[in-house]
């Protein structure tokens, strides 16, 4: 997913997002 405003994105840790999907999908399916 192509984010043309990553210079603000990264500036609010864009991993998180991508972790909390992460352990969601993880919890959900154990």
């Amino acid at each position: 997913m192509p984010r043309p405003g990553r210079n603000t994105y990264s500036d609010q840790k864009p991993p998180y997002s991508y972790i909390s999907l992460t352990a969601m999908a993880i919890q959900s399916c154990p």
